[in-house]
């Protein structure tokens, strides 16, 4: 496989990727307007329970997403050594890559995102459930 291989077939990752958090991102503001919902007629629980899981299926697919970005960057960089050690020349910026994932040993297993991804997930997890659940203050949904 050449480098314009490798870096055409991440690129398409890459591209996949951004459609996915699209679609995320608009699941992301239904559940936010589900719990304003939920709130403001005072929805039963099974309704909250039904919103919550909705919700938490949304975070496994953000955190599903930054998973599979991850492996696509650590796997590109991977990738890349594998060329270079065969003794083919690559670009500088494919160098700078490969300097800047730390120089992978081996393909992306670890099936988790980056620290941040799951920190940016962890704290939409809690806005979701706390949204639902946690009282609100006085006066908040009354009109």
């Amino acid at each position: 496989m050449t480098e314009f291989e490798i870096l055409q077939i991440a690129h398409n990752s890459f591209q996949q990727n951004s459609a996915y958090l699209l679609v995320v991102t608009i699941l992301l503001c239904l559940n936010f307007y589900l719990i304003r919902r939920a709130r403001e007629l005072n929805m039963p629980v099974y309704g909250k329970a039904l919103t919550t899981v909705f919700g938490l299926m949304t975070v496994n697919f953000g955190w599903t997403l930054g998973t599979f970005l991850r492996g696509t960057q650590v796997d590109m960089a991977f990738r890349l050594t594998e060329l270079k050690s065969k003794g083919i020349s690559i670009s500088a910026s494919s160098e700078n890559w490969i300097a800047f994932m730390d120089n992978p040993t081996g393909p992306y297993t670890g099936n988790t995102p980056d620290l941040p991804t799951m920190m940016f997930w962890g704290v939409i997890a809690l806005m979701l459930i706390l949204g639902m659940w946690a009282p609100a203050p006085k006066g908040a949904y009354s009109k």
